[in-house]
């Protein structure tokens, strides 16, 4: 994938009209379709991310519930917190991330964004994620700032139970904000941009 799909990808843009196929990875192994038959969205349906780029402009009157369920629309742009599925019947794995954090819903889940604490914003986005049950998790500092230690344990707990399918590419300053990982890029800090990629569990 080059640079500027992913960007597109992460920024919520449509893929620009000269690209003309996207690689990605699934069950199959590395797979490259046609942007002309595997439009943007088709892409990004199976795609889930929660970044602080996306934390900064919810906006602050939405309730929690919308915004978990909000994960639910297809077809729409990140960005699009307004969106609303007509037909709000839950699938079975959507139904056991409710089911998991119950409590958080039940407690907070008509409390506006803005008035949420750090912590409870942060669960917030996660489960918008979580809830779509993409086949790639884009966590970009999805956990930093997180005052309630336990709520990470649990949020980081669901990935490994729940969603052993899925990739998980986490991006974190400290090792407690990712969850369980097989793998680290390690950035080098040369002039030459180099990377190296590092095992720490196996899988």
């Amino acid at each position: 994938m080059g640079l500027a799909v992913a960007m597109g990808l992460r920024g919520q843009d449509d893929v620009p009209e000269y690209i003309t196929d996207v690689t990605y990875v699934d069950e199959q192994g590395l797979r490259t379709c046609d942007a002309k038959h595997e439009p943007y969205f088709g892409i990004n349906n199976r795609i889930g991310i929660t970044s602080p780029e996306l934390h900064a402009v919810v906006p602050a009157q939405v309730r929690m519930r919308d915004l978990v369920m909000n994960g639910l629309v297809r077809n729409v742009r990140n960005m699009n917190f307004h969106a609303r599925r007509v037909d709000m019947r839950l699938l079975p794995f959507a139904r056991r991330v409710c089911d998991a954090f119950s409590d958080c819903l039940e407690t907070h889940g008509n409390t506006a964004f803005g008035d949420l604490s750090t912590s409870m914003q942060k669960v917030a986005l996660f489960l918008r994620v979580a809830i779509k049950d993409p086949e790639v998790l884009i966590l970009d500092e999805a956990f930093l700032c997180m005052e309630d230690e336990a709520l990470v344990v649990r949020c980081h707990r669901f990935i490994e139970e729940a969603m052993p399918h899925v990739t998980v590419l986490a991006v974190g300053h400290l090792d407690w904000e990712t969850p369980f990982h097989t793998h680290v890029l390690g950035l080098l800090g040369d002039a030459d941009r180099r990377y190296e990629i590092f095992q720490v569990h196996s899988a």
